[in-house]
């Protein structure tokens, strides 16, 4: 009987993963992912625009000190579906996967013009790069990575990634506070573990600077999603606004592994938040000011607040439809964070 092996055109299936990202920020995401499974605790990352080339060409650095990445872990950024990442459960779960479980993740770095790589790991340098991954993927073909392996006895381990003309350099949604605000709401950066007790990355900092951001030095930022201050005494509050005292008012509750009835051996840890808008907006600068103009990546308090499902303790999916349908009902800030297997 004849039979053959099934065959992939490898060019198409890396663009198609290249450009199967809802979010171009997705790149920051993954960025953040990468220097966390690393054992990274600084982290750094600009964005600017690069005139050099000609055209205004949109320029990402993410740089960890992590351990770095030697000849097979260059071959697995580059290559499509290899990828030894698992996160353990500190509290002695199962190992569970995160984002780019399946090796997927740093394609969406393909979706640009050129891609750069320094790693130092043990006393040994790589360089590796990779010209017009983007037009090579369009024309059908792919793209070869060139890279140097030298000695570099005594230097630190880090890595430094560089994308250059990044999504056809579209500028859009990259401003500082834009980033910023995706961090704590989408990435591992974001993670809401310290509300349970977990303190594993709260010594992480990252630094951040997003396109204009005015000073030489990049913003550090303090890990964890900021919440507002608890705050529940109402004689307080009226002394801090008598016209409005409840726009101050926030209130805390914390679940730790609450059984999911009708799935023994499943548990949720829920976080659960209420803020007064005022209390919100203290620390969410991005949220809209009434009779303002609108800025760039700002969005009320109904589009961003909720219900927010997690996967390692960071938002996925926002589900208000699972507490009711009415919009005054989104204005709380609650994540549940749910086992793996009920979010693939």
């Amino acid at each position: 009987m004849p039979s053959f092996e099934p065959k992939v055109d490898a060019a198409a299936e890396f663009l198609e993963i290249s450009n199967d990202f809802t979010n171009p920020k997705e790149i920051i995401r993954e960025g953040i992912s990468n220097a966390f499974d690393s054992g990274a605790n600084e982290i750094i990352i600009t964005v600017n625009i690069d005139k050099t080339t000609g055209d205004d060409e949109l320029v990402l650095s993410i740089h960890d000190n992590g351990h770095g990445m030697k000849e097979p872990d260059i071959e697995s950024f580059f290559g499509l579906g290899f990828s030894s990442r698992r996160q353990k459960d500190k509290l002695g779960h199962k190992a569970s996967k995160s984002i780019g479980e399946k090796g997927h993740g740093t394609k969406i770095y393909f979706n640009s013009r050129r891609i750069e790589v320094i790693t130092f790991s043990k006393g040994i340098k790589i360089e590796a790069s990779l010209d017009n991954p983007r037009k090579s993927l369009r024309s059908g073909q792919l793209p070869k990575v060139n890279y140097d392996v030298s000695s570099a006895p005594g230097h630190k381990s880090e890595t430094i990634v560089t994308i250059r003309g990044y999504n056809d350099n579209y500028f859009s949604g990259f401003g500082h506070d834009e980033l910023k605000d995706y961090i704590y709401w989408f990435s591992k950066f974001g993670s809401i573990e310290k509300e349970f007790e977990i303190l594993d990355h709260e010594n992480i900092v990252l630094r951040l600077a997003g396109l204009g951001w005015p000073d030489d030095e990049p913003e550090p930022l303090r890990f964890g999603h900021p919440f507002a201050e608890i705050n529940t005494d109402i004689r307080q509050l009226k002394s801090k606004d008598k016209v409005s005292p409840l726009d101050w008012f926030v209130a805390k509750w914390v679940f730790r592994k609450e059984e999911i009835i009708g799935m023994p051996g499943h548990h949720i840890d829920f976080i659960f938040y209420i803020e007064g808008d005022l209390a919100k907006r203290s620390y969410n600068t991005m949220i809209h000011q009434k009779y303002a103009g609108w800025k760039s990546g700002e969005y009320n308090v109904e589009q961003r607040y909720g219900l927010w499902l997690c996967k390692d303790y960071f938002s996925i999916d926002r589900r208000n439809d699972w507490v009711a349908e009415k919009s005054e009902w989104t204005k709380y800030h609650a994540f549940g964070v749910f086992p793996v297997t009920l979010l693939a």
